[in-house]
Formats: structure tokens, sequence, C-alpha cells
């Protein structure tokens, strides 16, 4: 699930295409000025409805007025309406009636400056986000290893000649995460603790100090259903919000019975996107 952070990154990098659609319309014919007009309007729409969903609501007026303009400054929202309409000057002299071009809402001041000025609100909040690039792409590959860690405990456990891979507890599911995150992190710190809540610590299975992650480890058993495992995991996300050193924290649940019914549903309900601290769940059998 992308993070607030990555959908902001990727709205700032759309506002090029955005650019290269709106200049070419004062640029070419009639005829093809209405297609690029058409593409723009539909184009641009969807961005700009996108960002009012993402933007933190201290940025939305500032972004909001970029498009509106006014009766005096028109800007994105004239422009698209009225991309080739004439400048009719009145009573001006033909040095300063050539300086003003012949359009109305000329693409560099209403639609560029504007487009740029948006481009920049978005830049700011992703400055503000609370979670570094690192931090998210190594959620990303950690989601990505673990939805195929069932098909590779399946692969070790036929694995007859040296002994074939036995999960019987936590820990083994512990000890094989362990040496999946060896293997794409230099420095993997197990068991430490999260700071006093409520009068008791709750213990920490791997850090991952680079990026900032914890990473917890789960697995169902007689007594641990699906209800109890998400409240425990839900108290325990609280907890590590307070961790001075974590950003973001990963969970992994293996669940070799399916005691988890829904797990889509289960990951959707711990699932976090939020800058201050992410949360990634990651059920697997």
């Amino acid at each position: 699930m992308p993070s607030v952070s990555q959908k902001l990154s990727e709205l700032a990098d759309e506002a090029v295409n955005l650019e290269d659609i709106a200049k070419k319309i004062q640029e070419v014919s009639e005829e093809d000025s209405r297609a690029f007009t058409a593409q723009l309007e539909g184009a641009y729409g969807k961005w700009y409805a996108r960002a009012l969903t993402i933007l933190p609501d201290s940025s939305v007026e500032a972004f909001e007025s970029e498009f509106n303009g006014n009766f005096f400054q028109p800007k994105i929202k004239g422009f698209i309406q009225e991309p080739r309409k004439l400048s009719m000057p009145l009573d001006l002299p033909p040095e300063l009636a050539s300086s003003m071009g012949p359009w109305a809402h000329p693409y560099t001041r209403c639609f560029r400056g504007p487009l740029m000025a948006q481009k920049q609100i978005i830049l700011n909040a992703i400055a503000r986000s609370g979670v570094a690039t690192d931090t998210v792409d190594a959620l990303d590959m950690l989601e990505s290893s673990c939805r195929n860690l069932s098909q590779v405990i399946s692969i070790l456990r036929q694995d007859h000649k040296s002994g074939a891979l036995t999960l019987s507890d936590e820990y083994d599911v512990q000890r094989l995460l362990h040496a999946l995150l060896s293997f794409h992190f230099d420095d993997v710190r197990p068991e430490d603790s999260s700071p006093s809540h409520a009068g008791s610590n709750t213990r920490i299975d791997f850090i991952l100090p680079d990026v900032r992650v914890a990473v917890e480890v789960k697995m169902t058993r007689r007594g641990l259903n699906a209800k109890k495992l998400g409240d425990e995991l839900a108290a325990d996300i609280l907890r590590y919000r307070a961790h001075p050193k974590h950003s973001a924290l990963f969970c992994v649940i293996y669940d070799p019975e399916r005691r988890v019914s829904n797990p889509v549903g289960f990951e959707r309900d711990l699932n976090q996107s939020s800058d201050d601290f992410p949360v990634r769940a990651v059920v697997c059998h």
C-alpha cells in the first residue's frame, strides 16, 4: 500500500506531463487545440482531485487558490476554460499591446506558474512528512519478500536430505525471518524492548536501525485466533509508536492452520499509511 509520501511524490512527478499538454494548446491550430484542451481537462481534473484527498488540510486552501485565481488574476481554471481567448486591450499603444501577447490567459502566467506553485505545495508537504524514503522502501521490500514466505517454507520442508524445516512455534518462525532479514539488511538486531506502557514492556522481535523499522513476528495457535491476535497487535502498535528510534512497524503473521479466515481483511485492519508511523502486515500460511 503506497504511503502518503509516495502518493504525493507521484503527483509531483505527474505535473511535468500536465505542463507538456498545456503548453501545446496555444501553439497548435484551433482544431488540434481543442483535442489538447480536452486531454488537459481530463488529466488535470483527476490530478487535482487526487491531490485534494492526499494533501494535509493546512495546504488545501493555497492549492485551491492556484487553481481558482480571481477576476483580476485568472489562473488554471481560467486557462482550462478559455485557453485561446484573445486579449482585447483597450486604447493601448501598439508596443504595449504587443508585449501583452495575443492571449487573455497566456500559458506561462495562467497555467505553468500556478502549476509550479501547486507542485511546490506538494513538495513542501512531502518535506514535512515524518517518514523517510528509505523507511518506506524497506516496508515495500519486506512486504514483497514475505508475500513469498509460504512458498519458501514449502520448499524448505521438502528438503529431506539435510532435514526438513520444522516450524513448531513462534521462535522457529523468528529464526527463519532472521535469516530472511539478514539477506536484505546488514544490521539486524534481535530482541529489543519498547518503552514501558501502562507498567509493562513489549519485546520487539527485530530492529532494522538503518531504516528505522521494527519487525514483529506472530504465529497463530490454539487460543490465539484472529480476534485475539488483532487485539494484541493493535495494542502493540500503540506502544511501538512510543519508541524513539523507530519510524515504522512491519508485522509478519504465520498462520499454518489458517485460523485467520479473512487474511486480506485482517491485513487491511492493521495496515496504516499515516506519515507519522506507517504499519504493514502480511499473513502467510
